[in-house]
């Protein structure tokens, strides 16, 4: 399939590791950590999690599937699909032994103050109980800082110019020199040595909190202790897992949820960086344990939240065109749109680890076939792209009440700031209680061509004719050439309209008001007219289409889609407009004068405004809905809370 623009395009990624944490970059990590939750929810959501899901959480927060599949060897490479399905079942099962170290000192175990009650005692029971047996990936004693066993790791000399000067910097290493060694051969402490050097980091550390005075500085005596422990390399095995749940430990007795890292915990970076890396990371598990609340409380699938991609996502994506002087532009990649994609592909999204490089750059390629259009404006360029209808939409739909915190959460991750509009001539008028069913259910004006013919009658069926509006969208978005047609159909009103998969909107209000007094309406109609109805609502952020942005690129697909009327500046929606996102309703009941006649099939009536209500949902609490009444004059008459 061509690229768009008719010239040569490419893509390139930002950064040197196709797969990173989406919000690692300096700016994010350097934040002051006031905004960081302190709170044990993310433990309360833990407790409410079946137990099949408890492990698939520690699995996410834990354990890094990649870092495993690189260092580890073929027989672990070829356990990694089952890594989901039952809590990674191997023989040796690390997983069950975390989750038992999680729920006996983090979920379960009473809380310490850290300066005064942690020892090495503490760390040696950690390694105890997750290296309980010898297995795949163990051997050797366990529980018991090592006194005989000298412990080391090999550094390709390749890596020696980049790595080498900063681990030669490190106290606790030290190398062998062997010119002829294809590998610098780097040894941790001496075992005589172990245990007075972790005793001294230890004290170290306590010592950094009894003087700390903000939670900055004690996150950070924990992170700096964190190297130390990975330098010191106290036991005979399990040195990595067992430091990153005594990270994940420590950060628990401040409040803070285990940090999802990119990557292993890394000796050849700074302290500062790594800092920033635990840092990010807590952000990132907010954000994923936030998600999973959300679903958890409006009884949707935690497994199909989009944001347990996200440390396996590149932030951005950068095209560049060569067919347009200038035309350079990054655009960061949508979790939600990602996922949809994964799944599509037909992988369940927790387990597609194993051929998540190759999903990615399929994607970035599926973004370039059709969607990418760069407008420019200056330095600036633009990108359009229809992204799909998420498979949680369905079951959105279903929710008919949304408390605060979860509506607002609803808006952010599927709604745009900006509003759409759409307008409707009455036959009858509405009483306040069937404004506010607009804010709660289905009725025709939220419905889609195709789905409009089933009618509001049988929510059942109603339902399943938006989820196979949603599945075709979905489908012809692989689909360029059935796409455009099938919207030059619907902008047409022509050929499928009668089974379209789109409602029409408008970004411009004065359009839905043009529709509300009968616009494109017969004489009849307007003659009956009673009231006059505005609809108010976000623009989703997946599953709607800018006719006008469509028909920039249209000509660059060989496609005959023109927009019938520009100026309406219509966004078709897919399916239904959710009730939950429904901002505003206007209505106004009106006394029909005469009917206006103009060229061709346009005709609008002429009408006497006798009452105005507006009902809107309330900025600090979207749950409530206001009602104002207006006079025929236009002047506030009253103001009440109908919920």
């Amino acid at each position: 399939m061509a690229l768009p623009l008719g010239a040569h395009a490419e893509c390139a990624w930002d950064t040197p590791k196709l797969l990173r944490n989406v919000f690692l970059n300096r700016t994010e990590a350097s934040r002051p950590l006031t905004d960081l939750k302190v709170s044990d929810e993310w433990i309360e959501t833990w407790k409410k999690s079946s137990s099949e899901e408890r492990k698939w959480l520690e699995a996410n927060l834990f354990y890094d599937r990649d870092q495993i599949a690189l260092n580890a060897g073929r027989e672990t490479r070829q356990l990694l699909p089952l890594w989901d399905e039952g809590g990674f079942f191997l023989k040796d099962r690390p997983l069950d032994k975390f989750d038992k170290a999680f729920q006996d000192y983090i979920a379960n175990g009473k809380k310490i103050r850290v300066e005064d009650e942690f020892d090495i005692a503490l760390i040696e029971k950690f390694n105890g109980i997750l290296m309980q047996e010898k297995g795949l990936f163990n051997s050797g004693k366990f529980g018991k800082v090592r006194e005989s066993s000298q412990v080391y790791f090999n550094l390709p000399r390749s890596k020696m110019a980049q790595e080498g000067k900063l681990l030669e910097k490190n106290p606790y290493l030290t190398f062998e020199k062997d010119p002829a060694h294809p590998y610098q051969r780097v040894f941790y402490p001496k075992p005589e040595d172990t245990r007075r050097l972790l005793e001294e980091a230890v004290s170290e550390m306590k010592s950094t909190l009894r003087s700390s005075k903000s939670l900055e500085e004690r996150v950070r005596a924990y992170t700096d202790f964190t190297q130390k422990l990975v330098s010191i390399h106290p036991f005979p095995d399990g040195n990595g897992r067992t430091t990153r749940f005594t990270l994940s430990y420590l950060l628990s007795q401040e409040g803070l949820p285990m940090p999802i890292l990119e990557d292993t915990i890394d000796l050849s970076i700074t302290q500062e960086r790594f800092y920033e890396k635990v840092v990010t990371g807590i952000r990132t598990s907010n954000r994923f344990l936030e998600d999973v609340r959300w679903r958890q409380s409006l009884g949707l699938d935690i497994k199909k939240t989009p944001l347990n991609l996200v440390s396996k996502l590149p932030d951005r994506i950068r095209f560049t065109s060569k067919g347009l002087k200038g035309a350079k532009a990054d655009f960061p990649i949508d979790s939600y749109d990602y996922a949809q994609f994964v799944r599509s592909k037909g992988n369940k999204i927790e387990s597609y680890a194993p051929k998540e490089t190759r999903l990615l750059r399929e994607y970035v390629q599926s973004v370039k076939d059709w969607s990418v259009h760069f407008v420019k404006a200056g330095k600036e360029t633009d990108l359009y792209q229809v992204r799909r209808v998420p498979d949680e939409s369905r079951d959105l739909l279903k929710v008919r009440e949304f408390d605060s915190d979860q509506i607002k959460t609803f808006h952010r991750d599927f709604y745009e700031k900006s509003e759409i509009h759409r307008g409707l001539s009455t036959q009858h008028s509405y009483t306040d209680e069937e404004l506010l069913s607009h804010f709660q259910e289905l009725s025709n004006i939220h419905l889609s061509m195709g789905a409009s013919r089933v009618g509001t009658g049988s929510k059942d069926r109603l339902l399943t004719k938006i989820t196979e509006n949603q599945t075709d969208f979905n489908s012809m978005i692989g689909n360029p050439g059935k796409f455009f047609q099938h919207a030059a159909d619907h902008m047409n009103a022509e050929g499928s309209y009668g089974q379209s998969v789109f409602l029409s909107t408008s970004k411009n209000k004065a359009v839905a008001k043009r529709f509300s007094e009968g616009f494109l309406t017969g004489e009849q109609s307007i003659l009956k007219m009673k009231g006059q109805l505005i609809l108010t609502a976000l623009e989703p952020k997946h599953g709607a289409v800018d006719f006008n942005r469509l028909n920039e690129i249209s000509g660059k697909q060989g496609s005959s889609f023109m927009s019938k009327y520009p100026r309406q500046q219509e966004v078709a929606v897919v399916g239904a407009i959710h009730p939950g996102s429904v901002m505003r309703v206007e209505f106004k009941d009106v006394e029909v004068l005469d009917v206006r006649r103009n060229t061709g099939e346009l005709q609008a009536g002429t009408t006497k405004v006798k009452r105005t209500r507006v009902l809107e949902r309330l900025p600090e609490d979207p749950t409530k809905i206001k009602l104002s009444t207006f006079d025929g004059e236009g002047n506030l008459v009253s103001e009440r809370i109908l919920n």
